[in-house]
């Protein structure tokens, strides 16, 4: 994903005649001393709070620092005293989109990308806001621009691919996705996605070859080898999937749901006990973890120990009684109920 923070210091408003201390902040910035340049501003700012220009660098230095409310808050005084900055409208839009204020992410966004058109990170961040809003029509558009002002990123490619990819265009998405992929070829993520397409185009062993090389780049990325894992265990390839999750346990500390993918692949591989294993460990780190419980009860029945599928799937329904599972786990509670009756 591009960086907001990307846009300020490639789009900052003109400030040739401000006052020393923001032009000093903005140095600060550059450098990436977020604190720095928070004092700095603070200080102006008690002098000079009519300075939109200030109120702009401030909300940069906040939100470099992780605080999203009090940058969203110095954005808004920056448009409050002048509209005419881009940036401070596309860096507000992208700080509500994460926030979940999607109607007036959009609406920034749009203000941004209607003052400067040329601004593919603005494009981009615009697109990601209407795609989560539920507009992707529009936001096939905002990434097709994105794409088109920013040559060499890959991203507005895979996010492009992935809304034609769920439309039905699978074609413009393996045109979208191959792209991202010659432009970092460095970079499990677009591989990955050529992989899901092909495994939805039947083309299975086009896809393990675009998953082994997602293996290669992933560099202990625990997102990109789970993804590998869940790729290979939809295809049935459960010896390769095992691999790839014990690598993602591996590059950190135990984690309740990439047990549970490693139990799954085991499972497929026909390791029923020690899938089983996998599942308790989980709950023995998260005892309120559901999906955990769920595919203990799942695993127990597999191996026929009902009366253990039993109390399984009773403390599922006791951690997550209104999960969308819950009327499949009630009936299959049914059902080993009976069979362990019958012993």
């Amino acid at each position: 994903m591009i960086a907001i923070l990307a846009l300020v210091l490639s789009s900052s408003p003109a400030f040739a005649d401000e006052a020393a201390p923001v032009a000093q902040a903005v140095s600060l910035l550059e450098r990436g001393d977020f604190a720095s340049a928070r004092r700095v501003l603070d200080a102006h700012l008690r002098a000079h709070r009519e300075d939109a220009h200030a109120h702009f660098y401030l909300g940069v230095a906040l939100a470099g620092l992780g605080e999203r409310d009090l940058a969203i808050r110095n954005y808004e005084a920056a448009i409050a005293r002048d509209e005419s900055i881009a940036p401070a409208h596309a860096n507000l839009g992208g700080l509500l989109r994460e926030a979940g204020d999607l109607r007036r992410a959009v609406r920034e966004l749009c203000r941004a990308v209607a003052l400067d058109s040329a601004d593919g990170v603005a494009q981009y961040n615009l697109g990601l806001a209407l795609r989560d809003f539920g507009k992707a029509p529009n936001a096939v558009r905002a990434f097709r621009n994105a794409a088109r002002l920013l040559p060499d990123d890959p991203d507005p490619r895979n996010a492009l691919g992935a809304l034609l990819s769920a439309s039905g265009d699978r074609a413009g998405a393996m045109a979208a996705f191959e792209e991202a992929a010659r432009l970092a070829p460095r970079d499990p993520y677009p591989q990955i996605n050529l992989a899901t397409l092909r495994i939805d185009l039947g083309r299975e062993e086009d896809a393990v070859r675009n998953l082994e090389a997602a293996r290669r780049l992933a560099a202990g990325d625990r997102e990109v080898l789970s993804r590998v894992a869940h790729a290979l265990r939809r295809i049935r390839r459960f010896e390769e999937a095992v691999a790839a999750s014990r690598e993602a346990l591996a590059a950190g500390a135990p984690d309740p749901a990439l047990l549970c993918d490693l139990g799954l692949a085991l499972k497929g591989a026909g390791q029923g006990a020690e899938a089983i294993a996998q599942f308790q460990a989980a709950i023995r780190l998260d005892a309120r973890f559901a999906t955990a419980h769920y595919l203990l009860g799942n695993a127990f029945a597999s191996e026929e120990r009902w009366r253990d599928a039993v109390g399984a799937y009773e403390r599922f329904l006791e951690v997550a009684p209104d999960s969308p599972q819950a009327e499949e786990a009630r009936g299959r509670l049914e059902f080993v109920r009976g069979r362990a009756a019958r012993r």
